[in-house]
């Protein structure tokens, strides 16, 4: 489900700053999170094992 995607990226990466996390990882837990809430029915039902998870896979490219 797309809706509430954009709000699960701004609100993963409020989170991880608000924790002290550095920029990068707070946008790969935001992603994270955005890709959890796509894989569910009903949107903002995000587990966080499965969004720490998949923050573990985001990966950056360096754009020359």
């Amino acid at each position: 489900n797309p809706i509430g995607c954009g709000d699960c990226l701004c609100a993963g990466i409020a989170a991880t700053l608000a924790d002290g996390g550095d920029v990068l990882s707070a946008i790969k837990f935001g992603m994270a999170a955005a890709a959890d809430n796509l894989r569910s029915l009903l949107p903002a039902r995000l587990d966080r094992t499965k969004v720490d998870a998949l923050a573990a896979t985001v990966a950056f490219d360096q754009i020359a």
